[in-house]
């Protein structure tokens, strides 16, 4: 919003000719976007380069000066200031008020959400605030990154480590040959000459190295740290004297009761936190429960219950057991199953064939060969097979108030699958092939022919819901054998340089018709599709934006198309000596859609952040009535359509989605919203995938009045356009990428970036 208020203030300045230069139109000469003064009094503005994604400098004229190397990437943190570099040295710039910190730097970092950031003079790197000032001089040769909620980082010196403070202070001077992040823990491990140690937050080395390990994973709770000495694990404490000595083969974490699983050569024990032996280590195993007490198994296979205070509450007799459940254990005596309670009392007499656990209340109990039903606590049957279907061949546990239940279809000689509620009735009869039920409360069921249809509960009833076609058949995007791949009007002409190979290809699922397309124009007519898990070295495959990312900067391919990176992947490429080039191919619009029956039209790019800040939550806020509150799905980190989404809100916060709203898929988030029939669903993607690759009928938002349309895109009116990229890696030295660049963007690579539905970079 900051940088279209300062758009429109120069528009107000500029001459009418202006707007024919290609304002905030995608594509032009130069693909340059936008106009910010930075010497206006000299004709000098800042433009945003499309085909780069940085910030250049340009004249009264519009074009770029080539004379001056300037380049402005966005700062992770604060969409108004740019990390430039000028004339070869890294300054920070602020598009509202002008130099922030001039061009001093041989390398800089973005700025944290606390102010600072991290530069280099030389090889050396420093730590400064935003006004400049050094927080530290420039002398380490690395530093990591301040975590959001934590004040200390790491430090490498002379090939050394230590440890510093967001304040400016050296925590402690490099002096370990390794040391471990806090991550907001009290305590950390350092290493010396191969021993271990452990340092506070203080600084104080409260165990100087002289451990051969050290674990403080459960320090927190029991005040025990677990070291090896020589062959041993034992304990220390806080001050390094031992609790328990070192006698242990290995040493599990203490658990919220007490108690540790420890290992010798003759089997496995307990021990309680003052190094009393709870169950001598001589047992085949231990699984420790969450109420202070233990199954343990003797090797000939029999299973006991032991408390914690050393009280053997059940010798040995079971054969198999199960975990606690709502207070009741399952447990075989002599091949039949029952209950005990926390005591070792049998509570349910082991007289069932089989037995599954309690679930809100019941459990299923198999009485005889395929007859199950369902028994409360006190071993009384609480529900039995519904008359009209037969027995339960199987029955499943209770989840939110129904339950999976299983009918062998004697005609057939198959099993079919239905629903009922804790009362025994039949919400869904047994005639299907397979249920899924999911974790939003809806479920899915299959018939004989794989067709599914999906309920839920809409106002208190299991109702059939709508399904959105989730029609995306990759295989018609495949080169030289899809059907739907788009072909070049005439002949392809590139000149290969054929001494070098072809790059290989990867990139976004909603990506890969434009790039099967090129592949089938310009390579070999055998090329084809490599699904990645056959062959990690493919010419050509595509796995998804996280993962191309990860192949491009380990060198694992060559060229990606995608959305811009991420923070995260940039910093991780900037960490393993890789820069990504970003060349723009086209264009295409981020949208936002809804359920069909939502009666919204249109968004404003406030609203968008004020929903996906948790500042907005029902739809009432927006003028929709009756819908109730909004469910507002994301994507998985580091995903092309989640990153843009991340650009999108600026420095307003993103706030943390409910997991069952996070979609792993881009089809998932199609198919969500109206697949499970919510009215109240917003979600995110991009404009073709939507329309085209899916088919799959959810509305499409307009944007502050805009709908999200090519024309829309090509005259630059719709808000919300995105670059789409191919991605190398900066400085490689295979020809053939750059010829290859240069013909995608060339007539005929335009040709069919736009024929499979997208808006190329001439507009």
């Amino acid at each position: 919003m900051k940088k279209l208020l300062s758009l429109i203030l120069v528009l107000l300045l500029l001459p009418a000719g202006f707007a024919e230069n290609g304002l905030n139109t995608p594509g032009g000469e130069d693909t340059l976007t936008g106009w910010i003064p930075y010497r206006a009094e000299e004709g000098l503005f800042l433009r945003y380069d499309t085909y780069r994604d940085y910030y250049v400098l340009a004249d009264a004229s519009g074009k770029r000066l080539r004379d001056n190397v300037f380049f402005g990437t966005e700062d992770w943190n604060h969409e108004n200031i740019l990390i430039v570099n000028y004339g070869g040295l890294f300054g920070y710039y602020d598009l509202e008020s002008g130099w922030l910190i001039e061009p001093r730097y041989d390398s800089a970092m973005s700025f944290d959400e606390n102010g600072l950031a991290r530069v280099a003079v030389g090889e050396l790197w420093g730590v400064i605030d935003m006004e400049g000032n050094y927080v530290f001089e420039p002398q380490f040769e690395r530093i990591g990154s301040f975590d959001y909620d934590d004040e200390i980082t790491w430090v490498r010196k002379n090939g050394l480590e230590g440890f510093i403070r967001r304040d400016g202070t050296v925590l402690v001077e490099p002096q370990y040959d390794e040391v471990n992040s806090f991550e907001g823990d009290t305590l950390t491990w350092v290493v010396r000459d191969g021993l271990y140690g452990v340092v506070d937050r203080e600084g104080n080395e409260v165990i100087g190295p002289s451990y051969d390990n050290v674990d403080l994973y459960g320090y927190e709770k029991s005040g025990l740290i677990r070291v090896q000495d020589g062959e041993n694990w034992g304990c220390v404490d806080i001050s390094g004297k031992w609790v328990i000595e070192p006698q242990f083969e290995y040493m599990y974490y203490f658990d919220d009761y007490g108690a540790a699983r420890v290992e010798l050569e003759n089997g496995m024990g307990l021990v309680s936190k003052t190094g009393k032996i709870i169950l001598e280590p001589v047992y085949y195993n231990v699984v420790q429960e969450s109420d202070g007490r233990a199954f343990f198994e003797t090797h000939g296979g029999l299973w006991g219950l032991v408390r914690y205070d050393g009280t053997v509450l059940v010798e040995p007799r079971f054969q198999s057991v199960n975990h606690f459940y709502e207070g009741l254990a399952c447990v075989e005596i002599n091949g039949r199953y029952g209950f005990i309670d926390a005591e070792g009392e049998m509570v349910v007499e082991a007289k069932y064939e089989d037995a599954e656990s309690f679930c809100e209340g019941l459990a299923a109990v198999e009485r005889a060969q395929d007859d199950w039903v369902y028994v409360d606590a006190q071993g009384t049957v609480a529900i039995e097979p519904d008359p009209g279907y037969g027995m339960y061949s199987y029955a499943y546990g209770f989840k939110n108030g129904t339950a999976e239940i299983e009918v062998l279809d004697y005609a057939e000689r198959t099993y079919r699958y239905g629903l009922i509620d804790k009362t025994g009735s039949v919400l869904l009869e047994p005639v299907y092939r397979e249920i899924d039920q999911h974790d939003d409360g809806t479920f899915t069921a299959y018939d004989e022919d794989r067709n599914d249809t999906v309920y839920g509960f809409v106002n208190g009833r299991l109702q059939a819901l709508s399904i959105v076609s989730n029609d995306m058949y990759l295989r018609d995007y495949y080169p030289n054998t899809g059907a739907k791949v788009a072909k070049l009007s005439g002949k392809a002409h590139i000149d290969w340089d054929e001494g070098a190979p072809y790059p290989r290809l990867d990139g976004a699922k909603a990506l890969l018709p434009v790039y099967a397309a090129f592949a089938e124009a310009v390579y070999p007519e055998n090329t084809r599709l490599v699904p990645y898990v056959e062959d990690a070295n493919a010419l050509f495959t595509y796995t998804n934006t996280v993962s191309a990312y990860e192949r491009l900067m380990h060198g694992e391919t060559d060229m990606i198309f995608c959305a811009g990176p991420s923070r995260a992947e940039t910093e991780q490429a900037a960490g393993l000596g890789v820069e990504f080039e970003l060349t723009c191919m086209g264009y295409e619009a981020f949208v936002f859609i809804v359920n069909a029956e939502n009666p919204l039209e249109s968004i404003t790019v406030d609203e968008i952040r004020g929903v996906y800040s948790g500042e907005i939550t029902r739809w009432d806020e927006l003028g929709v009535q009756d819908i109730g509150d909004i469910i507002a799905y994301q994507r998985n980190e580091n995903s092309g359509s989640q990153t843009t989404l991340e650009k999108l809100m600026g420095d307003t916060p993103l706030m943390k989605a409910p997991q069952m709203y996070v979609s792993d898929g881009m089809e998932d988030i199609l198919t969500t919203i109206e697949y499970r029939n919510f009215p109240n669903a917003i979600s995110f993607t991009f404009r073709f995938f939507c329309k085209d690759m899916i088919g799959s009928g959810v509305k499409m938002l307009a944007i502050d009045g805009v709908d999200p349309t090519e024309e829309n895109i090509r005259n630059g009116s719709y808000p919300l356009i995105t670059p789409i990229y191919a991605v190398t890696r900066k400085g490689d030295t295979n020809p053939n990428i750059q010829i290859f660049l240069d013909w995608i963007k060339g007539p005929q690579g335009q040709e069919l970036l736009e024929k499979s539905g997208y808006v190329g970079i001439a507009g």
